[in-house]
């Protein structure tokens, strides 16, 4: 059986938390390496949430890493960078409402951006996809990103799901032959 670490906290105390300006997320505790970012909780509503840690600007993600899950950085609104390892294969609702985030890459191992991922991002303004891997784009992934005005989305893309760029600000997408919801940009 796989053994391995998933982290669901940064800070040791609340005082780093108020003054911490970057969080680097180790890729292994005692050799046993950190696959999974992870809330600790099933419950998106009973999430950590950092309103306590304001000037978080900057996130680096390990090598070692495959997901990152839901709600894993809610609450970090200030957060202008996010380096995401070649390692991920999935990311979760992970980034929900990063006002600053303006830019993103997806690596290219990533296989589906899950529901609501990049909501409410409303300062994303370009989405890079670095592969050919991406299978699927689940509902509201990237609904009220209203500075989105262009996307190229990958070939491999097979499933858009309900909403996926509702509300958005999309002006131009590229999409692959797919299957796609009705109501993808709704």
């Amino acid at each position: 059986k796989d053994t391995y670490y998933s982290v669901t906290d940064y800070f040791d105390t609340n005082e780093i938390a108020e003054t911490a300006t970057k969080i680097n997320i180790v890729p292994e505790i005692d050799g046993i390496p950190v696959k999974r970012i992870s809330t600790g909780k099933y419950d998106y509503r009973d999430n950590l949430k950092y309103i306590e840690a304001p000037n978080i600007t900057e996130i680096t993600i390990p090598d070692s890493v495959e997901t990152v899950s839901i709600s894993s950085f809610t609450g970090l609104t200030s957060l202008e960078t996010i380096k995401l390892p070649n390692s991920l294969i999935s990311i979760g609702s992970a980034f929900r409402n990063m006002q600053s985030l303006k830019t993103i890459t997806i690596p290219a191992n990533v296989t589906s951006i899950g529901n609501s991922a990049f909501s409410g991002c409303s300062n994303l303004s370009e989405v890079i996809f670095e592969g050919n891997k991406l299978k699927e784009i689940d509902e509201g992934a990237f609904s009220g990103c209203t500075s989105l005005k262009t996307i190229r989305l990958p070939d491999s893309v097979e499933l858009l799901w309900d909403g996926a760029f509702g509300g958005s600000g999309l002006e131009t997408i590229y999409l692959p032959k797919c299957g796609q919801s009705e109501f993808v940009f709704i």
